[in-house]
């Protein structure tokens, strides 16, 4: 029976690989297209706003909207136009404007070992959580096989967000860092060539062998930070000290924080976490006098877009929002219920901000960004912090 099910386990892991990497591709080329024309829109407000001004002091205008710090100093200048103007792919300093970043465990023995340890570190998550809440044993908390695949490609997704919405980045890998001699010749690419002899093998396999010790020394690291007793200090979701949480109808065995970026004022806006998680099941046996006593109180709002499966057991990305309170409310962001039955859900919805946001609101983002020293309205007027 084993034999007989390795081809079709083998041609799914084909499929759900291929899967991934065409979300990926549809992710860059709809986020780099995204943040390009964002950026020549404002360009072109600053230019339509008093275009006898210097360079110096449009690039500086330019530098109100986040991360656009751009050196005005005339090295960056081409044929007398600002740098800015170019748009190129290293236009924001530091952030990539397609927003992925490449993969950082670049063989499939540093997945393994990175996804070993993050099953190690959730089960014993689990399992503290039912002991602490006094609910029955969580059973396996499965591999997040997914997101090894997603490991394969990338690292990270960030938006360069350069029109401070808030949003946060996606960190798969956590807190996996490597400098760029440690990746020198690792990966996929560079096993197996053919013309490579006998001495060429053995020291590509010597590499490897340094690297791979690397990663585990590195996901220690990283076990030994999630599971440290200072819950200041954890990132693992239900320790973490945070002022966000998931909806009240959205059950959690596991999981972990994975971006808390758009700083605006003293916290982010939005939380990012890869959880186990379902929705609670509906509970159809209720009471009579329960069932009217809820017919005078305000329903749920069921009507929001919601992942389809989001009633199983399953791995998912899930946004929070910062100082969220309403309890009738769903968190929403982008048109739906961020929270997505597979990463390539995820990363369709992360780049479609160009089909949700109009300008007024674009605007909006960085009045709200300049906190107590801006305007505290949304009116129309042409003062210096509305425009």
């Amino acid at each position: 029976m084993a034999d007989q099910n390795t081809p079709s386990q083998s041609a799914d892991i084909t499929t759900t690989d291929i899967a991934m990497r065409e979300a990926l591709t549809r992710f860059r080329r709809r986020m780099l297209t995204a943040n390009r024309a964002f950026i020549q829109s404002r360009i072109a407000e600053v230019e339509a706003r008093d275009p006898t001004a210097p360079g110096k002091k449009k690039i500086q205008r330019m530098a109100e909207w986040r991360h656009c710090d751009w050196n005005p100093e005339p090295d960056r200048w081409d044929e007398g136009q600002p740098y800015l103007q170019m748009v190129d792919d290293d236009a924001v300093p530091d952030r990539r404007m397609d927003g992925v970043y490449p993969a950082r465990l670049r063989t499939e023995t540093a997945r393994q070992i990175y996804l070993d340890m993050l099953q190690g570190v959730f089960q014993r998550q689990a399992e503290a959580r039912a002991a602490k809440e006094g609910s029955e044993h969580p059973g396996v908390i499965p591999r997040c096989e997914e997101l090894g695949r997603f490991l394969r490609y990338a690292h990270e997704l960030r938006d360069p967000d350069v029109r401070q919405s808030g949003v946060a980045e996606f960190a798969a890998g956590l807190d996996i860092h490597f400098e760029d001699e440690e990746l020198e010749g690792i990966g996929e690419e560079a096993q197996g060539e053919e013309d490579e002899d006998g001495e060429g093998r053995r020291r590509r396999q010597e590499r490897e062998d340094r690297y791979h010790e690397c990663v585990r020394t590195k996901c220690e690291h990283l076990r030994e930070s999630l599971e440290q007793p200072n819950d200041y200090y954890s990132s693992l979701f239900g320790r973490a000290t945070i002022v966000a949480d998931v909806d009240c109808d959205l059950e959690v065995k596991a999981g972990v924080l994975t971006g808390a970026e758009g700083y605006q004022g003293q916290w982010p806006q939005w939380y990012s976490a890869y959880l186990y998680c379902r929705k609670y099941p509906d509970d159809d046996e209720e009471e009579e006098e329960e069932e009217e006593e809820e017919e005078t109180k305000p329903k749920w709002n069921d009507d929001v877009p919601d992942s389809p499966n989001i009633g199983e057991w399953g791995w998912r990305i899930v946004f929070m929002e910062v100082d969220y309170c309403d309890p009738w409310e769903p968190q929403q962001l982008y048109g739906r219920r961020p929270r997505f039955d597979s990463i390539p859900e995820f990363l369709d919805w992360y780049s479609s901000w160009p089909d949700h946001l109009t300008e007024r609101q674009l605007l909006s983002y960085r009045r709200h960004a300049r906190g107590w020293d801006g305007c505290q309205t949304d009116c129309e007027s042409e003062c210096e912090d509305h425009c």
